[in-house]
């Protein structure tokens, strides 16, 4: 025996009628006033702290500073470019593990990038991501900059 159909693949037919009461509401659209200011700057400072190996759990202090200059396409939209500049003291560590020797000047913990950046806006929320290269960089592990901002 088979079991029955429940009605799942069945075709429906609905019939109905609605009345409006009251009158007629015209809606017209808002008009979009144009985008005064295309261009905008932004300077962000971020701070924070990095353990390189969880077994030491010894933390590094890392922080960065990114300049961006934005262009405003739409209301939703925006291109960018900008410098970073990023100071990392897990580098030391992280060229030790290479065979390398630990880094006692202060100024091969800093690495500085371009990069470019888009950004896309809903009311008050806008998320932004950074793509970049590495103009100075002792550690030449990594040689390009990712950057995702949410505000």
């Amino acid at each position: 025996t088979r079991s029955p159909n429940y009605g799942i693949n069945a075709g429906t037919l609905s019939l109905g009628m609605n009345y409006l009461i009251g009158d007629c509401k015209n809606f017209s659209e808002p008009e979009i006033p144009e985008i005064s200011k295309r261009f905008s700057q932004s300077v962000i400072y971020a701070a924070g702290g990095k353990v390189y190996d969880n077994l030491l759990a010894k933390k590094y202090f890392i922080s960065s500073l990114t300049y961006n200059l934005d262009y405003r396409i739409n209301y939703k939209r925006r291109i960018g470019a900008g410098a970073d500049l990023f100071y990392d003291a897990s580098i030391g560590e992280a060229l030790a593990d290479r065979d390398e020797e630990y880094i006692e000047n202060k100024a091969d913990l800093f690495r500085f990038g371009l990069h470019v950046s888009h950004s896309i806006q809903y009311k008050k929320i806008a998320m932004e991501i950074h793509v970049g290269h590495y103009l100075y960089s002792h550690y030449t592990d990594l040689f390009f900059v990712l950057q995702p901002n949410y505000f």
